[in-house]
C-alpha cells in the first residue's frame, strides 16, 4: 500500500491540539449530515402544525438536500481563496444561526428559507472537512482519522431517526433544530484557537462564477429530476423540463470549464482513475445506504407496527457497530499491505442486504436485525479505506477539491437512493396503503440496493488491482 506524501508538515498537529481540532471538525460534519435525515421523522408533526400538505412539507427535506449538494463543490473551490479555517468556521456560524431561525420559524415558507441557509452553512463546513482532517494528521494515522470521520458520517446519517424520535417525544419538532445551537457554539469556541491550518490563499479575482452558478443549477436540476420522476411519473412534463435543463446546463458547464484558466470544476480530476474509481464506488454505496435508510422505517412502522422511537432504536444498530468498526478498520488499513478492504466490505453489504430482503418478505424481525448488523460490518470495511483511497487519488495540493467532490458524491448518492426508495414505495405501496404491497416493494428495494453494492465492488476492485 502506498504512503504518499499527503500533508504539509506545517499543518500536522500533535497531541491535545490535534484531538481538539478533530473534535471541532467532526462536530461540524456531524451536524450537517444529521440534519439531512433527522427532519424526516418530524415531517408529520411539522405538517400538522402548519396545516400544509405532505408534499409541501417535504420541501423542508428536499430544499436542504438540493442546496447542500449544489454548493459543496463551490465552497470546496472557494476555500482556496478564503482559507480552510475561515470557510469551515464561517459555515459553523451560519449553520448555528440558521438553526435558531428554523426553530422559531412561524410559517412553513420561512422554515424552508432557513433550511436553505442551514444547508449553505453545512456545505461550507462539510465540503472541506475531509481535507482538514487529512492535513492535520500524519500519513501513518490518516487511515484511522478518516475512519473516525467515516464513522461520524455514518452515525449522523443513520442515527437521525433515533435522535429525532427522542427529541420529538420529549419536547416537540422544534427541538431537532435547537439542539444544534449549543453544539455550534462549542464548535466555534474550540475552533477559533485550536483549528490551526496554514493556507496558501489565491487571489479572489480568478473565481469562476459562471462555472459555480451553472454547476449549482445543474446539480439542482438533477435533484428536481429525481423528485419529478418519483412524484409526477416518468413521462410527465416536469420530468421533460428538468431533464432538458440538466442536460443543457451540464453541456454548458463542460464547455465553460474547458475555456477557463482557473475553472470552478477541474474536469481533469475525473481522468485520474485512482480518484474516479473509489468515487464511483462511494456514490453507488451511499445510494444503497439510503435505500435502506428510507425503506426500513416505512416497513417497520406500517407492517410491524413499530413507533418512530422504536424504529430509531433498531436503526441505531448500524451506527453502534460503525463507531467501533470504522476506526479499527482504518487502523488496520494504515498498517496492512492488503488493499481489498473496501471490496470485501461491499460484498459483505451485498450479502447482508439480500438476507434483509428475504427477512422482510418473511417478516422475521430477528433476521432483519442481524442482517442490519452484518450490513454495518460491511460498511465499516468499506468506509475508511475507500475515503483514504479517494484522498490519495489526487496530489496533496488538491486535497480540498478531492474532499469537496467526495462530499458531493456522498450527498448525490444519498439523494439518488432516497429518490429511488420513495419512487418504489409511492408507486407500489403507499397510495394503496396495502401491507402486502409495502412488504413486497420493500423487499424489492433492498434487492436493488444489494445489486448496487456488488456493482460498486467492481470499480473498487479495479482501482486496487492496478495500484
Amino acid at each position: 500500500m502506498k504512503t504518499d506524501e499527503t500533508a504539509s508538515e506545517s499543518n500536522i498537529l500533535s497531541g491535545k491540539e490535534r484531538r481538539l481540532a478533530m473534535g471541532v471538525v467532526l462536530l461540524g460534519l456531524f451536524m450537517s449530515v444529521l440534519d439531512t435525515v433527522i427532519v424526516s421523522i418530524a415531517l408529520p408533526d411539522i405538517t400538522a402544525y402548519f396545516g400544509n400538505t405532505i408534499s409541501e412539507s417535504q420541501w423542508v427535506v428536499t430544499a436542504y438536500l438540493i442546496t447542500i449538494t449544489a454548493f459543496l463543490m463551490i465552497f470546496g473551490k472557494l476555500s482556496a481563496y478564503t482559507g480552510l479555517k475561515k470557510m469551515f468556521l464561517g459555515g459553523i456560524a451560519l449553520f448555528t444561526i440558521s438553526s435558531l431561525g428554523c426553530g422559531i420559524a412561524p410559517s412553513l415558507p420561512i422554515l424552508i428559507t432557513f433550511r436553505i441557509a442551514q444547508a449553505i452553512g453545512g456545505a461550507m463546513a462539510s465540503s472541506i472537512s475531509m481535507a482538514i482532517i487529512y492535513r492535520i494528521n500524519p500519513p501513518d494515522t490518516q487511515g484511522k482519522a478518516i475512519g473516525i470521520m467515516g464513522a461520524t458520517v455514518a452515525i449522523a446519517s443513520l442515527a437521525g431517526p433515533g435522535i429525532g424520535g427522542i427529541l420529538i417525544e420529549a419536547f416537540n419538532w422544534r427541538a431537532i433544530f435547537y439542539i444544534n445551537i449549543p453544539i455550534g457554539i462549542i464548535g466555534l469556541f474550540l475552533g477559533i484557537p485550536y483549528l490551526r491550518i496554514t493556507d496558501r490563499k489565491e487571489k479572489g479575482e480568478n473565481i469562476d462564477w459562471t462555472g459555480a452558478i451553472s454547476f449549482a443549477i445543474g446539480i439542482t436540476s438533477v435533484m428536481v429530476l429525481f423528485d419529478a420522476i418519483a412524484t409526477k411519473g416518468m413521462y410527465s412534463m416536469e420530468v421533460l423540463v428538468s431533464f432538458t435543463v440538466m442536460f443543457s446546463t451540464f453541456m454548458f458547464l463542460k464547455w465553460n470549464e474547458r475555456r477557463q484558466i482557473n475553472p470552478m470544476l477541474d474536469i481533469s480530476v475525473f481522468r485520474e482513475p485512482m480518484f474516479l474509481l473509489p468515487l464511483l464506488s462511494m456514490i453507488l454505496f451511499f445510494a444503497a445506504v439510503f435505500i435502506l435508510n428510507i425503506t426500513m422505517p416505512f416497513y417497520l412502522e406500517e407492517v410491524l407496527e413499530f413507533t418512530p422511537l422504536h424504529v430509531g432504536m433498531i436503526m441505531m444498530i448500524t451506527p453502534v457497530i460503525l463507531v467501533i468498526g470504522s476506526p479499527i478498520i482504518g487502523w488496520l488499513y494504515d498498517r496492512s499491505l492488503w488493499q481489498y478492504f473496501s471490496v470485501i466490505g461491499l460484498l459483505i453489504s451485498f450479502l447482508a442486504l439480500l438476507v434483509c430482503a428475504w427477512a422482510i418478505l418473511s417478516q422475521k424481525l430477528s433476521i432483519i436485525m442481524l442482517s442490519i448488523g452484518l450490513f454495518a460490518t460491511g460498511y465499516s470495511f468499506f468506509q475508511s479505506p475507500n475515503n483514504i483511497e479517494i484522498m490519495r487519488g489526487l496530489q496533496k495540493d488538491r486535497a480540498a477539491i478531492a474532499s469537496s467532490i467526495a462530499n458531493t458524491g456522498r450527498y448525490f448518492g444519498m439523494a439518488v437512493g432516497a429518490s429511488f426508495a420513495s419512487f418504489i414505495l409511492s408507486t407500489k405501496a403507499l397510495p394503496e396503503i396495502n401491507i402486502n404491497s409495502l412488504t413486497l416493494s420493500s423487499g424489492v428495494a433492498l434487492v436493488i440496493a444489494a445489486l448496487l453494492c456488488v456493482i460498486a465492488a467492481w470499480p473498487s476492485y479495479i482501482r486496487n488491482r492496478n495500484n
